[in-house]
């Protein structure tokens, strides 16, 4: 009712309960009222600062924020570092190639052999696998963005026993460019909240999470977090970064000129 009063209207889908166990609410009258992450909530997050007064305020009204709570309130760890929305044509702001702790940055890379084990082969090459795609660096609970235009579907990758393997919960965008057609695929998101029907370049459609074979391979120390692009251009594999605003060099993976 207070937050009501100052003309913050809290979404309906945070009861009473989920506030009581994200914030503690103190100190207050019938003008001020402190209000401050839980002991819980506190658990979950790092890089929260409130520098500009008004970053309470966005938590309720700015979708990306909003999520964060969400997330917290499921025990998923978030960073409000990442909130910085990225170019138009950018899946996350800032990519950056996701290195594999084996295979280096090559391993996150498209068409290469990574170091795996030995009983996997790659282009006739002991020990090695097939790496299709790129891996771009990306915090758990952190958004993903569509590169073009399209019609998004999501879909769900399990082995035979009906685990999340390989791509885990995973999201498809279909699109037409320059008459050609082209297949996005984005792998390892959270299962809830993924979009799916018509998008437009720059709208989220999903949220980075663990799913698929990355939760193990992030507990080995193998990799970081990170969302795994995969991209068709008339049924034909294609190397995503030939798709994204951001230039990354295919070779070294280093980035060579950033969007602005």
């Amino acid at each position: 009712h207070f937050l009501k009063k100052k003309g913050l209207n809290v979404p309906h889908s945070l009861s009473d309960r989920d506030l009581g166990k994200l914030f503690d609410f103190g100190g207050g009258n019938s003008n001020t009222l402190t209000i401050e992450f839980s002991d819980y909530a506190k658990k979950y997050i790092t890089n929260f600062q409130h520098y500009d007064g008004k970053y309470g305020t966005s938590l309720f009204t700015d979708l990306v924020k909003l999520k964060k709570l969400y997330d917290i309130l499921k025990g998923r760890p978030v960073d409000f570092s990442n909130n910085k929305k990225p170019c138009i044509g950018d899946p996350v702001p800032n990519p950056e190639i996701a290195p594999q702790k084996n295979s280096g940055m090559q391993g996150g890379m498209h068409d290469t052999c990574a170091r795996w084990n030995e009983k996997t082969i790659c282009k006739g090459v002991k020990g090695r696998k097939w790496h299709n795609g790129v891996d771009l660096k990306n915090p758990l609970g952190a958004p993903i963005y569509a590169i073009y235009d399209g019609v998004a579907s999501k879909h769900t990758q399990t082995d035979e026993d009906g685990n999340l393997d390989g791509a885990g919960y995973y999201s498809v965008i279909k699109s037409k460019i320059n008459g050609k057609n082209v297949r996005m695929v984005y792998f390892h998101l959270q299962d809830d909240n993924r979009t799916t029907g018509v998008v437009k370049a720059g709208d989220i459609i999903g949220y980075q999470g663990d799913s698929g074979n990355l939760k193990n391979a992030m507990g080995q120390g193998h990799t970081v977090s990170h969302v795994h692009i995969k991209t068709q251009v008339n049924g034909a594999n294609d190397d995503p970064l030939n798709h994204i605003k951001t230039k990354i060099d295919p070779k070294t993976g280093k980035v060579i000129n950033r969007c602005n």
